[in-house]
């Protein structure tokens, strides 16, 4: 049977935030020891804010259903992984509770059809296709992660929003470095 990664001794809480990874770039480990032992556990924040990480799917289900709740991060002291990130912006879809974020998902859904969707297969194959063959030329054995999952998403974004070119290195890095598991307020 194959176990999930745990700590070898028991962490002390709360929990620091960002987790280190487990083995090639799976789950960290801390996640999977507060699952079984602290499924509701204290975390900080890479900010240094206090939060409470939930593991269950449960009770993640329950969470993101239960109107007491919301996802409204836009004021003042609101619980940031660091500094301002895209949850600190007013209005916006990432920190709306209904009825605006259903509005505002009505607006944006037609983008995200299959029918819709399909019109950007030529140009992610494009890039899996130029991806796959730098693997091909570069070191073997390679890291999957760092050489295709990493840098790919940032190449398709940069496509499909058509970003400048002159601007493309600055929106690449930023990216990575506000997606990366392991960031922290500094790096972002």
């Amino acid at each position: 049977m194959n176990m999930l990664p745990m700590p070898e001794t028991t962490p002390g809480l709360p929990l620091r935030c960002p987790f280190p990874l487990g083995p090639m770039g799976t789950p960290p480990p801390l996640v999977h020891w507060a699952r079984k032992h602290r499924p509701v556990c204290p975390v900080t924040l890479p900010s240094g804010t206090p939060a409470w990480m939930i593991t269950r799917k449960t009770d993640i289900s329950e969470v993101l259903t239960d109107q007491r709740f919301s996802r409204d991060l836009a004021f003042t002291d609101a619980p940031r992984l660091g500094g301002k990130d895209f949850t600190s912006v007013i209005g916006s879809i990432f920190n709306s509770d209904p009825p605006d974020h259903t509005r505002i998902r009505r607006v944006v859904a037609p983008y995200y059809t299959r029918k819709h969707v399909e019109r950007y297969r030529p140009v992610v194959t494009k890039l899996v296709t130029e991806t796959l063959d730098a693997m091909a030329v570069g070191p073997n054995p390679t890291n999957l992660i760092e050489a295709f999952s990493e840098p790919l998403p940032p190449k398709i974004a940069v496509a499909l929003l058509r970003v400048p070119p002159e601007m493309c290195a600055g929106f690449v890095e930023k990216d990575r470095k506000s997606t990366r598991l392991n960031s922290s307020h500094i790096t972002i």
